[in-house]
């Protein structure tokens, strides 16, 4: 029986952290020292079917505790899902919220030019680009229920 893969699952979630090939120091199986991580050692014999593709492995399953197995889940809807075997998917509010917070910011960064105090810009002109990073600090408390962040409706940069 050979050792075809070590795969490391996240204990609390069951998600499929990393997939390593075999080679010269391999962990044993069982809890990580941390005691974050479940090591599980896959060999020929035992390897889900359709899983000799370790993206294919880590993309469409996780790890069932319960039945010390690993389930098919298909392609996470989007990258704020997060598995349940309880629930099926759902979403991280917070991964998503905080995706939206980093393109605000990179917004308001490629904009901090027009307030510094020599920016070449009439005094309505200074008003509406206040007015507009104004509305991009409001949000994302005025976005409303959006799955991504390719939904948000950002509010547009003055000319």
């Amino acid at each position: 029986m050979n050792l075809k893969f070590v795969v490391y699952v996240k204990i609390e979630t069951g998600r499929i952290s990393r997939i390593s090939i075999p080679h010269h120091n391999i962990d044993k199986a069982g809890i990580s020292e941390d005691a974050t991580m479940r090591i599980i050692h896959i060999f020929e014999d035992n390897i889900p079917e359709g899983c000799h593709d370790t993206r294919y492995f880590m993309d469409y399953h996780w790890y069932n505790s319960e039945t010390e197995s690993f389930d098919f889940i298909g392609l996470s809807p989007n990258r704020h899902s997060v598995w349940s075997s309880t629930d099926g998917w759902s979403w991280d509010a917070e991964a998503l919220l905080q995706d939206i917070v980093l393109e605000r910011n990179r917004f308001l960064f490629s904009s901090d030019w027009t307030q510094s105090l020599d920016a070449p810009l009439t005094e309505a002109k200074l008003q509406e680009w206040r007015d507009y990073r104004q509305a991009l600090r409001d949000l994302p408390s005025t976005i409303g229920n959006v799955a991504s962040v390719s939904e948000v409706i950002w509010p547009t940069a003055p000319k």
